[in-house]
């Protein structure tokens, strides 16, 4: 039940980000069209994707990233542990994991509270409120402390596997070259 919760805030988010990207596509093929065809550019684009589009395209996949367990990772000696030893360095990185991005949701909402009492602006060519934005970073902080939070418990306290049966059978096919 958890981890169903946790997929379909994840997704969630998955299709924010991608939505940003579009709307950052479309937004930015409007600017240069309208600069190069009628001499008249799309309003606030340069602010608009910098505040917007791009923090959500680079962080609302976050959590999706951990839930499916694709984060880069370095395992140069990983691989040379025994079984116990793995179980103890993948619990100790999650748990650093869990850690870092508590402290990042935690500082991330102050600044992001800050900005919205403040009513945080940016001035450009054109003034772009920029405060509902900051609300984008302790979210997706949040939700991937928890994602990592539940693979703690559930593989390092409990043993069991933290992806679901479906995703593994899907993993499997995939290795096998069958997919």
């Amino acid at each position: 039940m958890i981890y169903s919760l946790l997929k379909k805030l994840s997704n969630c988010m998955e299709y924010l980000a991608a939505l940003a990207l579009i709307l950052m596509m479309l937004h930015v093929l409007m600017d240069v069209l309208g600069r190069h065809l009628i001499n008249m550019p799309a309003p606030a684009t340069t602010e608009i994707v910098a505040y917007y589009y791009m923090v959500a395209a680079v962080f609302l996949p976050l959590p999706f990233v951990e839930l499916k367990d694709k984060a880069i990772v370095v395992d140069l000696f990983f691989n040379m542990f025994s079984p116990i030893w793995k179980r103890i360095a993948q619990g100790i990185g999650t748990l650093l994991g869990v850690v870092f991005f508590a402290a990042l949701a935690m500082k991330s909402s102050t600044d992001a509270l800050s900005a919205y009492e403040k009513g945080e602006m940016i001035d450009g060519l054109y003034q772009v409120m920029i405060w509902p934005a900051r609300f984008g970073l302790p979210v997706s902080f949040t939700l991937t402390a928890l994602i990592l939070s539940y693979r703690f418990v559930t593989e390092t306290i409990l043993g069991l596997s933290f992806v679901d049966e479906d995703e593994e059978d899907e993993h499997r096919l995939v290795e096998e070259g069958i997919e």
